[in-house]
């Protein structure tokens, strides 16, 4: 026969086939080799046909790899049984191609060691495929580099591909490169992403200066995302206060929450943008190097009353822009026409609100106390400013979103207790979260789909000063992400304005006008007020113990009053006034 691959072996006269088969099929292998078995019997002629599945034709240079001719009628089925057949006939080899189709068929055979195999093994379970079907080679930097099957498809398989990087063949930081087209990949060994422990804020930077009509100068960048795998710098973090109007920052004590809007501030000032802040007394130090930058009559942060009047004041300047919009036919600031009169006049105001939960949080009203006593009366107004503040607000962030009034709203916690329901939350568009380690409860009351939003990884977790300030965020249009704030001492912000030519103002604290008007139960809350002066003139000459002269307790105060009144009431009753 003339087919090199197929012989014939004369049979015994007393071959049975059913008894001899076997030991024919050694006599096959021990005379021809370990790559022949039977084919079939020729009943007719009494021979037996022998096939030679493979046979080596060629092998490269660096003896790695072994390409094998196939027999004619070789079908894809039978490629596990000669995989299995060579893989122990040349110990070290593994089937890296099948190609029966061809003609000649060939199957070739490639040299590497157990980890490649393992590494291949995984590709392929992770694929749903056989091994043969991955082509593998290592890398020099201890990867591997792989040629994918037709059935790779990217949103099925990537994040199966991504578990055998990390988690199978490398470890954390390892990650794989895919080109979906040519269907070349690559599993590239890499230490994990992470942060420098300080990220410098970008004083040199270029800086889009705010121009009537324009969005581009609402993009602004406020620290750095978490590197991509093997990257050494992650992208730049920026919010798009166009794109998303409202922002909402949480974050525990120390979680990086000041330094944060510090970027903030800065970044909008040098745009050109104004400032308003509100913040309680005891917290308003972390924005003191800002103060001269507010506009006249936004800093509430002196007291509650001074607080609401600016929020008022905000509010009012919404309702009117919003107003020459409907005048103008138009539903955004930025649509209208460049020669409009009052388009010129209007600019980005940026409202930070920190400490909310300080600012909303209701007084208790004095029990037991007359309904005029001092203490009684400034708890109620209080409350008054408070319940004030957080309407114009929550209005503001309801309803002006169109008319460039930008809110940033800082909480600890942003729950329904704390004064920030579901549907406030809903109305800022920005999520931040500060601190390397958040509660899944705080998650929840912050993003809107936590699953959706990574977690700080591990390693940084642990690095106290890696993990400095890192947070997460999902903003508006943009890709949720881990991310790391930049750093720079308040002295190097206000070096910063000063070189764009920040203006400074006066007249920071809301006028006496302003608080009768959007404040009707209080005055301003300075020494000078006269009715403050004697507010607290009533408050101190009602502590004092009249029998004793020395100053009481809240308390003990509380306690008088109650036995006051109900010697009243038994009095009255004694009298017959309660009749």
């Amino acid at each position: 026969m003339s087919n090199p691959n197929t012989k014939e072996l004369k049979l015994p006269a007393k071959f049975d086939p059913a008894k001899h088969a076997a030991i024919m099929e050694r006599k096959v292998k021990e005379e021809l080799g370990s790559d022949w078995s039977i084919s079939h019997i020729d009943k007719q002629r009494w021979r037996l046909v022998a096939v030679r599945h493979t046979s080596m034709t060629s092998m490269n240079d660096e003896g790695e790899t072994v390409v094998l001719e196939l027999a004619n009628g070789t079908k894809m089925s039978d490629a596990p049984a000669i995989a299995a057949r060579f893989e122990k006939m040349k110990p070290g080899y593994y089937l890296t191609k099948f190609e029966p189709f061809l003609k000649p068929g060939r199957a070739t055979m490639q040299k590497f060691d157990k980890a490649t195999k393992r590494a291949r093994g995984a590709v392929a379970n992770a694929l749903g495929v056989q091994p043969w079907a991955i082509v593998i080679n290592t890398r020099s930097d201890g990867g591997y580099d792989l040629e994918l099957p037709d059935s790779y498809t990217p949103s099925k398989h990537d994040e199966k591909l991504e578990e055998v990087a990390t988690d199978i063949v490398g470890g954390p930081g390892w990650f794989t490169r895919i080109d979906p087209r040519s269907l070349e990949a690559s599993i590239i060994p890499s230490d994990p992403p992470t942060f420098s422990q300080l990220i410098p804020y970008p004083t040199d930077a270029k800086v889009t200066a705010f121009a009537p009509g324009s969005k581009e100068w609402a993009k602004i960048p406020l620290g750095e995302r978490l590197p991509a795998p093997g990257e050494k710098h992650g992208e730049t973090f920026i919010i798009d206060f166009e794109s998303g109007m409202n922002s909402q920052v949480g974050g525990t004590s120390n979680s990086g929450k000041s330094v944060f809007l510090n970027d903030i501030v800065a970044g909008v000032l040098a745009r050109g943008a104004e400032l308003a802040i509100i913040d309680t007394p005891a917290k308003a130090v972390d924005f003191e190097w800002c103060k001269k930058y507010v506009r006249p009559e936004g800093w509430g942060c002196e007291s509650i009353d001074e607080a609401a009047a600016v929020m008022s004041k905000i509010y009012a300047e919404s309702d009117k822009r919003a107003k020459v919009l409907k005048e103008y036919g138009v539903q955004n600031w930025t649509q209208l026409p460049a020669d409009a009169q009052e388009a010129a006049k209007m600019r980005p105001i940026f409202l930070i609100m920190d400490e909310v939960t300080g600012l909303w949080a209701l007084e208790t009203v004095p029990k037991g106390l007359e309904k005029d006593h001092p203490m009684r009366i400034e708890a109620q107004d209080a409350n008054t400013a408070k319940e004030i503040l957080k309407l114009k607000y929550s209005k503001t962030a309801a309803e002006m979103r169109f008319v460039g009034i930008k809110l940033v709203l800082s909480s600890q916690v942003a729950s329904t207790d704390t004064g920030i329901g579901t549907a406030l939350r809903t109305n800022h568009q920005n999520k931040i979260l500060l601190g390397v380690n958040p509660t899944e409860g705080n998650r929840k009351l912050v993003f809107p789909d936590p699953a959706a939003v990574p977690k700080v990884p591990e390693h940084i977790r642990s690095n106290a000063k890696v993990g400095k300030g890192v947070g997460t965020a999902a903003n508006e249009g943009d890709e949720a992400c881990v991310f790391k704030p930049y750093y720079a001492s308040t002295q190097e912000l206000g070096d910063f304005l000063k070189k764009f030519g920040v203006p400074t103002f006066e007249g920071q604290r809301p006028t006496r006008a302003t608080m009768e008007q959007f404040v009707p139960t209080s005055g301003p809350s300075d020494d000078g007020d006269e009715t403050a002066k004697r507010r607290k003139k009533m408050e101190a000459e009602a502590m004092i113990d009249p029998e004793t002269g020395e100053k009481m307790t809240p308390f003990e105060y509380a306690n008088k009053q109650k036995r006051l009144s109900v010697r009243k009431g038994d009095a009255d009753e004694m009298s017959g006034e309660n009749q």
